[in-house]
């Protein structure tokens, strides 16, 4: 078993992402990729399961076998309690149910629709309490300060706000993500996946719903560099 974390951005595409001051995501070599699938509850799934997003890069070895799905994949993970899904999102609450210790839960539904408060770097902190203990794992962080109207630290949401002002706003929230993962990044792990589940196509935004990011760092793979 393998000690792997996948961490999602909300609504972040690969063009945002690199009008954003992101160190720690740009040293994971992000690449532009396709999701498969454009709302949170038909990605987020596919990310479970092993199925990242489609490479944008040609030839790139992100799409040959980068995959680790099997029918009990989170069922034998929860068995041995190494499955940690920490996903405050009510759209895919019902699917992660079944695979959730009670106690584990209890901490989801605690940061559920507190979005405003930053939860990722509380998650991240509850997982680093419990990662040194274990020798396997699969931890997956869903990140929801990128989710519009965007939650970066010490911004309030205002009514009527101008379209530059929420853009404004989803680049500070981009970049505490940016920040609050950077302690996964100094774990010794065998997959680190930095990706997202679809980008914004509704409302105000006009972009396309299957354009995301996936940045990686996996033991025995390179990836090319983009410049």
């Amino acid at each position: 078993m393998r000690k792997r974390i996948v961490v999602c951005l909300e609504c972040t595409s690969y063009d945002f992402l690199k009008k954003c001051h992101t160190p720690n995501i740009d040293s994971l070599n992000p690449h532009p990729a396709k999701s498969l699938g454009g709302m949170t509850r038909a990605a987020v799934p596919w990310l479970l399961g092993g199925f990242l997003p489609h490479c944008e890069v040609p030839g790139c070895p992100h799409n040959k076998g980068l995959r680790w799905s099997s029918p009990f994949y989170l069922s034998e993970w929860k068995r041995k309690s190494n499955l940690f899904l920490y996903i405050p999102n009510g759209w895919v609450l019902e699917f992660l149910t079944p695979f959730m210790t009670p106690e584990f839960r209890k901490k989801i539904l605690y940061w559920h629709e507190r979005h405003a408060e930053q939860p990722t770097g509380q998650m991240i902190e509850d997982f680093l309490q419990i990662e040194p203990k274990l020798d396997s794992y699969f931890a997956y962080f869903h990140c929801m300060e990128t989710h519009p109207p965007f939650y970066p630290p010490g911004e309030q949401v205002k009514e009527g706000e101008s379209i530059e002002e929420r853009m404004r706003r989803r680049k500070l929230a981009v970049e505490y993500v940016d920040r609050a993962i950077a302690p996964l990044l100094k774990l010794d792990v065998d997959d680190l996946v930095v990706t997202s589940d679809h980008n914004l196509a509704y409302g105000d935004w006009n972009e396309d719903w299957f354009s995301v990011f996936l940045a990686t760092r996996i033991k025995g793979m390179k990836f090319p560099k983009i410049e």
